[in-house]
């Protein structure tokens, strides 16, 4: 390179979590679908089959059923999803398909 060069890139958040409901929404982690569900409530999070480079910590009073595993369209199981740890400190959490390493 002979001079100054400009260079742009555009980074999106990958979607692989979502908390299903009436109106599935997508989130790129675990807890931010966690902390969707407020302080009240239940939820059904489901997780594709990926590796998540977070520490899962359940400290709200509310019902979880926490889905790992799920293939690209969160159909059918597909594998696992792992995780760095879980602390489940208040609340109800149901995991399924979940690896700790």
């Amino acid at each position: 390179m002979d001079s100054d060069k400009s260079v742009t890139a555009t980074f999106n958040a990958n979607a692989n979590v979502r908390l299903n409901g009436h109106i599935p929404t997508l989130y790129p982690k675990i807890m931010d679908a966690y902390a969707a569900i407020g302080v009240s409530g239940s939820g059904n999070i489901q997780a594709q089959a990926f590796t998540f480079f977070e520490d899962l910590i359940f400290n709200n009073p509310v019902s979880v059923l926490l889905e790992g595993g799920r293939n690209d369209s969160f159909g059918a199981t597909s594998g696992y999803s792992k995780v760095k740890s879980i602390v489940i400190k208040k609340g109800n959490v149901v995991i399924n398909n979940i690896v700790i390493q």
